[in-house]
């Protein structure tokens, strides 16, 4: 306001009063648009809600609006500690009987003992490594890399195929071993260790091997001589040889006795005495024990020998047993490389988790219906929470005369009509006893639209017919032939009871490259020309190198190229087949439609093109699917039929077409595809169009609001400034008149001044 203020200084008036007075008449007009947009905030904020419960309530209507939704399997195990598993939805219901004989395990290879893991030298040369029929990989050491410590490093860090790891056994002499473990599990995976080390202790993981005497802690002090452990170990196990002494006495008088692992029964070589030869006493599996003639033996002391086997853990394969021999029959026994089983029953994968032969697991597959179960429960509350805010929103009291925020929208009452007249109609083309939610227990509450669900009625109707409470929820479909079958389709898609007419006119093939007639066999491949290149669906392969040799058949050359191919990572996911016919090879892709192609790639440095007849071959691209459905014009892609944009009855469906071109009939149609909306699908689809981010009609209204409320706070920004302005020129109008009244007061004070000083000049006059 220009900073000027003033309260009447000459004419003792509030102007200010008077200002404020005169602005509140205009303040009241900005007051009720203010509450007017706070109504339409209030209103975009209802629509949001809104719009939040329908987009909640959409995804659990589109999700049983898909058949998958009712085909997800559940399979429990008898016997969780011995097997468990996971299921997918194409596994078929049915019990299984399975024994798990014994568990997939990996190769452990262990080294003798060493004293320490950073001093000794193990030598140098080379470590050569080799897993199963794998290359072998070698390992040079030198005197930067000879310690225990450092060949497990080395090893880690070439990539061998196993784990390199120091165990400490717990020995009071050479405790640290190295212990090699295979990356992969089964019978074939076996760990073989070649070392041609020279210059220090090499580890061994082939002999067996016997450790020195270790001294009980609690022995008598009269003993100062030796014990050394001698022989050669025979057994096939690990054994601790446990040496007590029973009478005392000087060596060659005193008795003992032996047990194996601590606890067994011993065996008593007392009458013999010790021998103090180097042969030693021997006890068993090879394994002997001499003491030297020094001071004397006290009863109860005890002496102990380990015994080291290096394979800790053979290589295995998983066991399993399948079926059940009672009443005769003869169940099969299916071996693995690891305990994770794929493909013996399809669509479950077996998990073993521990190995009981005499025990027999009952698998079930089953179909999943408590997640079905809740999947329509989760359905029946969104729904409700729809209905319920629309019964809110349009609500009107008759006794209080409150009604709802949103009464009378056009948007709110045709969504509230529509979905409750899909969500309790009948649907077309169902059996008469499953076309309407009432058949499975959900039935409308009448006064406010909200869904009931009997949980015993529906649970009855999932576990006796599951198929039909499918049909009722999700998009089902019935075709007259096999080879075409529906996909999807869209809310602009017209469904009938007629079904859509299917006329293909040429079917999809496959992309193929052929070459010349190679002439008569055998065919040789030398270093000098056994490469070649492809391109698969416009991808160029790796240089593929064949084995260099003789082929005396075009199946012989044709499987070679195919192994080669099947083994390329450049042309993973593009699939490719080789077949020798009619003289010549035939590559065909097995993609189709305009872009499945098999063309000649780069040509290598040591090409095969020539001698494999491939220098003139001729590609021929696969073609589209091509036709039309219900008469209307439709684009194919690969085996995919799709109705053209703007049709009148076909737009947005999309058919799958797999017949051969031999199939084609174009004299007649080749099928009657009938597709059916379930409820679900249904109310997906009328979701959709409220709710599309795009054009839905609660996005359309949201943005109304939005542009309402924004034209609203304009409206207030421009009429705040305006009084703004008003009372600035108000403030300044009687800043004026104040000034000028303060101006004529001046005056008025001079004029009397002059007028009483009239008579004193008229006296001066006379003088």
């Amino acid at each position: 306001m220009g900073g000027i203020t003033f309260s009447g200084i000459y004419t003792g008036i509030d102007w200010d009063s008077i200002v404020d007075a005169m602005i509140k008449v205009e303040q009241t007009r900005i007051d009720l648009v203010t509450a007017t947009k706070a109504e339409e905030t209030a209103k975009l904020t209802a629509i949001q809600s809104f719009s939040g419960l329908l987009l909640a309530f959409r995804i659990s209507a589109t999700s049983l609006s898909k058949q998958n939704s009712f085909q997800t399997k559940a399979v429990t195990s008898s016997n969780e500690s011995l097997l468990t598993a996971t299921v997918t939805g194409n596994a078929a219901p049915g019990t299984h009987f399975i024994r798990v004989n014994q568990l997939a395990q990996a190769h452990q290879l262990a080294s003798q003992g060493f004293a320490d893991t950073d001093t000794t030298s193990i030598g140098t040369g080379t470590v050569a490594i080799r897993v199963g029929s794998g290359t072998a990989t070698t390992i040079e050491i030198d005197e930067g890399n000879d310690t225990l410590g450092e060949l497990r490093d080395a090893i880690n860090n070439a990539d061998a195929g196993v784990t390199a790891t120091i165990i400490n056994d717990g020995s009071a002499s050479n405790p640290y071993r190295l212990l090699l473990t295979g990356s992969v599990s089964g019978a074939a995976n076996t760990i073989e260790a070649t070392l041609d080390l020279t210059g220090g202790t090499a580890p061994d993981f082939e002999n067996n091997s016997i450790d020195a005497v270790e001294v009980g802690e609690s022995n008598s002090s009269s003993y100062t001589g030796n014990a050394t452990a001698l022989g050669t170990y025979t057994g096939n196990e690990n054994k601790t040889f446990l040496v007590e002494i029973m009478s005392g006495g000087a060596v060659g008088a005193a008795t003992f006795r032996y047990s194996t692992d601590g606890g067994l029964t011993f065996e008593d070589n007392g009458g013999a005495g010790f021998l103090t030869s180097s042969a030693g006493t021997l006890m068993e599996d090879g394994v002997s024990v001499a003491f030297s003639d020094s001071g004397t033996l006290t009863a109860g002391d005890y002496f102990s020998v380990d015994t080291f086997v290096p394979t800790i853990q053979v290589a295995q394969d998983a066991s399993i047993t399948l079926g059940s021999s009672s009443g005769g029959g003869a169940p099969i026994t299916i071996r693995g490389t690891t305990n994770t089983f794929t493909d013996v029953i399809p669509g479950v994968t077996l998990n073993l988790n521990s190995a009981d032969p005499a025990t027999t697991v009952r698998l079930t597959v089953a179909n999943d219906t408590e997640a079905v179960r809740t999947a329509i429960e989760g359905f029946v509350d969104s729904y409700n929470q729809v209905i319920d805010f629309l019964n809110d929103q349009l609500r009107y009291d008759t006794t209080t005369e409150e009604a709802g925020l949103l009464i009378g929208d056009s948007l709110l009452v045709t969504a509230q009509n529509d979905l409750r007249r899909i969500a309790t109609g009948v649907i077309p083309g169902l059996p008469s006893d499953m076309n309407r939610l009432a058949a499975i227990g959900i039935t409308s509450v009448g006064e406010t639209g909200s869904l009931v669900l009997d949980s015993a009625k529906l649970e009855t109707a999932l576990a006796s017919n599951l198929d039909g409470v499918m049909d009722l929820f999700s998009t089902s479909f019935a075709t007259s032939n096999s080879d075409v079958t529906y996909i999807s389709s869209t809310s602009r898609t017209v469904l009938g009871s007629s079904g859509f007419v299917v006329d293909i006119t040429s079917a999809a093939t496959h992309g193929t490259l052929e070459g010349v007639d190679l002439g008569s066999f055998p065919v040789t491949l030398t270093s000098g020309n056994n490469q070649i290149r492809l391109k698969v669906d416009n991808k160029e392969s790796s240089i593929l190198t064949l084995t260099a040799q003789t082929y005396n058949t075009g199946e012989e050359l044709a499987n070679e190229i195919q192994a080669q191919l099947d083994a390329d990572s450049q042309l993973a996911g593009r699939d490719i087949t080789v077949e020798f016919t009619g003289g010549h090879l035939v590559f065909t892709s097995s993609s189709y439609g305009s872009s499945s192609k098999v063309e000649l790639g780069t040509e290598p440095a040591n090409s095969a093109f020539a001698a494999l007849g491939l220098t003139d071959a001729v590609a021929t691209a696969g073609n589209d699917v091509a036709g039309t459905i219900n008469g209307e014009a439709a684009t194919g892609k690969g085996q995919i039929l799709k109705g053209n944009l703007g049709n009148a009855t076909t737009d947005g469906l999309s058919l799958l077409v797999t017949l051969m071109s031999a199939e084609v009939d174009l004299s007649d149609s080749e099928a009657v595809v009938t597709v059916i909306d379930g409820i679900a699908a249904r109310l997906s689809d009328q979701l959709d169009f409220l709710t599309d981010p795009v054009d839905g009609r609660v996005t359309s209204r949201v943005d109304t609001f939005t542009r309402k409320i924004d034209e609203l706070d304009a409206d207030i920004e421009d009429m705040e400034q305006r009084l703004d302005e008003k009372r600035q020129d108000l403030v300044e109008q009687f800043a004026r008149l104040e000034a000028a009244l303060a101006t004529m007061t001046s005056q008025g004070d001079f004029l009397v001044q002059q007028l009483s000083n009239l008579p004193t000049m008229d006296k001066l006059g006379k003088k």
